[in-house]
């Protein structure tokens, strides 16, 4: 044979095996994963919630009555907030203590006091545990409690109060002067109802229309009328009657109700 014809016949059958095959490669199906995130991954922050005060303060009074004052009321003073005065002034200081309310008394004669919110109540009974804390040795003292103190800055109203030396007085501060409720008396009375000296003492006072009581440990020592104050506001209060002389007194389980 031809040597031409054989090297073409041989060409002619690789060509045609070579059609037998796809000459067009197959198209990938591999699927990539997202890229991974290699900055730092900052977790989504959530606030706690707001603490919830525990205490409610006793509503602002209004007039008419008791219906709009707030009664009834009481405060164990574990918590300081606005419900009764708190401040430093010249002749002492007021405000809370660690579960009491303190009075301090750095000027001779001085009745200092601290007011409740609440400043137009009618009728109402008053309770409070009171102590001297820190006194005089003689225990020339006074402390207690107002009844119907005017919002007028005035400090009118009526006062009861009781000594460190065991004496009681109920008086109605006035346009700048003080009047014993007990006619023909002394400011001070003698009492065996009130402890001496730094045991505590139970006070209770009643203002009822014009019908007025105070009341130490468990003994009435004041019962009477007056028609000067019909309503107004609550206060604690504390004093010292020695020159050079300071005092302080602690108030603990206050409660205020109608009558």
């Amino acid at each position: 044979m031809n040597k031409r014809i054989l090297i073409a016949a041989v060409l002619l059958g690789l060509a045609m095996m070579a059609c037998g095959f796809s000459a067009t490669p197959p198209t990938p199906t591999a699927t990539f994963g997202s890229l991974p995130n290699t900055g730092p991954q900052v977790a989504q922050a959530t606030m706690p919630p707001l603490a919830q005060p525990t205490q409610t303060l006793a509503p602002p009074a209004q007039s008419g009555g008791n219906s709009a004052s707030g009664l009834p009321f009481s405060d164990d003073f574990s918590s300081p907030i606005t419900a009764w005065e708190a401040g430093t002034y010249s002749d002492g200081s007021v405000g809370y203590g660690n579960g009491y309310y303190f009075v301090k008394v750095t000027t001779k004669s001085e009745d200092l006091y601290g007011a409740a919110a609440a400043n137009s109540i009618s009728d109402v009974v008053i309770s409070v545990d009171a102590a001297q804390f820190d006194a005089p040795s003689d225990n020339n003292t006074g402390y207690g409690v107002i009844c119907r103190l005017q919002n007028d800055n005035t400090s009118n109203g009526y006062y009861f109060r009781i000594g460190g030396d065991g004496k009681f007085s109920v008086v109605m501060y006035n346009n700048g002067g003080f009047t014993s409720l007990v006619p023909g008396t002394d400011v001070w009375q003698d009492s065996l109802a009130a402890n001496q000296g730094n045991a505590s003492n139970h006070l209770v006072v009643s203002c009822n229309g014009n019908h007025l009581t105070f009341t130490v440990n468990g003994k009435t020592l004041y019962d009477g009328t007056d028609n000067t104050f019909s309503s107004g506001g609550m206060a604690l209060l504390g004093a010292v009657y020695d020159d050079n002389a300071t005092a302080e007194f602690h108030f603990t389980g206050f409660q205020a109700k109608a009558p």
